[in-house]
């Protein structure tokens, strides 16, 4: 009866209340409840040592703590101190000390399906660290400073299925890397410098239904790669590039695709109508291009 009730109560309410009610209902709540916590300002000494001491550590799965700053040692110890945690996003918190002792505490966490870490200045020292967890389904690494040298370590990730590298300069060399990570489903390789010649490589990788590739400074040859290659395709972006009516013509034959972000580029007059056919010729097929006459 205890754990119905509580299953329509907040997790702040459960822990500041409900826990003293009674001893009963303390034991149920530390033996079958589990929580989400989430940090929108700094979390300081004194708060994170609460947080170690808390009998209740183990049984939070997800955490969420982004452009608050917090770095302190206290803190990631008791991140690493909780072995039920499958989801982090602590993006954007300037984490420019103690990078190395953030990221041993998050390896220890046995279960931990997602991180988001992005905007973030790991670098690749820090970045290479990431790839002895095991577990991770979903990372994002964007802008962490990072270069294809760490790209080694995360391609070892086997059960990962979304990858973020946007805003790393990961060039070609890294396009190769990622390219033997088969089992991606999901990709942002956004502003990554990777030209015509890594798409060549991302093109190889079969099973992936959305791609994010904007601002790679891609030409038609480019576009033909993903054409020819990416057949699994469903959701496309690639705006920001250096495509021309023959490349995306190219793109508008993709009849898997039902999804197309394919803004500043070279359109022409027969992009567009390819573009504007491509649109047509689809139920709910979604379309963005700024360049199209509608």
């Amino acid at each position: 009866m205890c754990y119905e009730v509580l299953s329509f109560l907040s997790h702040r309410f459960i822990l500041r209340t409900c826990t003293l009610i009674s001893s009963q209902w303390y034991n149920v709540i530390k033996e079958r409840c589990l929580f989400s916590t989430m940090f929108n300002s700094p979390v300081t000494k004194e708060r994170a040592q609460l947080m170690i001491n808390s009998p209740f550590l183990e049984r939070i799965i997800s955490v969420s703590c982004t452009q608050a700053a917090t770095t302190c040692k206290q803190y990631w110890k008791a991140i690493g101190m909780m072995k039920r945690l499958t989801y982090i996003n602590t993006v954007s918190n300037q984490i420019t000390s103690n990078v190395l002792y953030i990221i041993k505490n998050i390896t220890k966490l046995k279960s931990l399906q997602t991180l988001y870490i992005g905007f973030n200045p790991l670098g690749d020292e820090g970045v290479k660290l990431l790839g002895g967890i095991p577990s991770l389904t979903s990372l994002s690494i964007c802008a962490t400073s990072s270069t294809f040298e760490s790209m080694g370590a995360i391609s070892q990730l086997k059960n990962l299925n979304y990858l973020d590298v946007a805003y790393c300069d990961i060039g070609v060399e890294g396009s190769k890397i990622i390219s033997g990570m088969t089992h991606l489903t999901e990709l942002d390789i956004s502003q990554s410098n990777i030209g015509s010649d890594g798409v060549k490589y991302i093109s190889q990788m079969s099973n992936l239904k959305n791609l994010f590739i904007p601002a790679n400074e891609i030409l038609d040859e480019g576009a033909l790669f993903i054409s020819s290659g990416l057949k699994n395709l469903t959701f496309l972006e690639i705006s920001c590039n250096a495509l021309t009516d023959i490349g995306i013509s190219s793109i508008a034959k993709m009849n898997q695709l039902e999804g197309l972000a394919i803004n500043k580029n070279n359109i022409g007059e027969e992009g567009r109508k390819a573009l504007t056919q491509m649109k047509a010729s689809r139920t709910k097929f979604y379309l963005e291009c700024d360049d199209l006459v509608q």
